[in-house]
């Protein structure tokens, strides 16, 4: 029995693999995991880049949020090299140039000590459904933000500035993929998921209900469930 390729996750902005803590227990009993790191670098070109120096061969891969906009790089990069795509709760279009100013200011400020500023009052409230408050969730992301600190937050911010377009590079990808968009996610709105979705040819699109942007943390066997049924040979 031929063994199954290697997944590799990529986590999204101000997150770790605690992000797939429920996921991975399930995930790993058919194949190897390898969780990207996506904390040392500025561009999308070099989070790519330093993912696929460090895992070889093929492999199926998963990106949530900001680690989705990775994973699209990884994608044009070395599209010979993935063999299944799950797209979770992020988007394949450029950042909006409307986006640059408001950026860098949130940069300038992380620089100056105002990270947890910035996360617990622009970032997370932006993540969950206003109509079901998810108290526990918000404080467990600003504390995860809290220790993997400002110098992080500068980077990562400044990739989700640099990247691309890639509904073209969706477009050529022909191995089995998955679309997945927490029901409530206005971040990643439906609209995003739906264009990936149409440009993937053989895209299964699901929402799961009861979550919004975080659907890994708010409804984590729902995305398990269709996580293990998007593995299946």
């Amino acid at each position: 029995m031929r063994q199954a390729p290697p997944l590799v996750l990529i986590p999204g902005l101000m997150c770790d693999a605690g992000l797939f803590s429920a996921l991975l227990p399930h995930l790993s009993r058919t194949r190897a995991l390898f969780v990207a790191d996506v904390a040392q670098d500025d561009t999308m070109s070099g989070m790519a880049d330093r993912l696929l120096s460090q895992i070889g061969g093929e492999f199926d891969l998963l990106g949530f949020s900001m680690g989705g906009m990775v994973a699209h790089e990884v994608l044009r990069c070395a599209p010979g090299r993935v063999r299944r795509l799950a797209l979770l709760d992020t988007n394949a279009s450029a950042d909006p140039p409307e986006a640059a100013d408001w950026r860098q200011t949130c940069i300038e400020r992380a620089q100056n000590g105002e990270l947890m500023d910035i996360v617990s009052k622009e970032l997370v409230p932006r993540y969950f459904d206003p109509k079901r408050p998810a108290p526990e969730l918000e404080a467990h992301c600003i504390d995860c933000a809290e220790a993997i600190g400002a110098g992080v937050f500068v980077r990562q911010f400044a990739a989700l500035g640099s990247r691309l377009d890639h509904h073209d590079t969706l477009r050529s990808f022909e191995g089995q993929a998955l679309v997945l968009r927490g029901a409530s996610d206005e971040l990643c709105n439906m609209e995003a998921h739906l264009r990936m979705a149409d440009a993937l040819p053989n895209a299964r699109y699901i929402e799961i209900e009861g979550a919004a942007h975080l659907s890994v943390l708010e409804r984590p066997t729902a995305v398990t469930v269709a996580l293990m049924d998007w593995l299946k040979d």
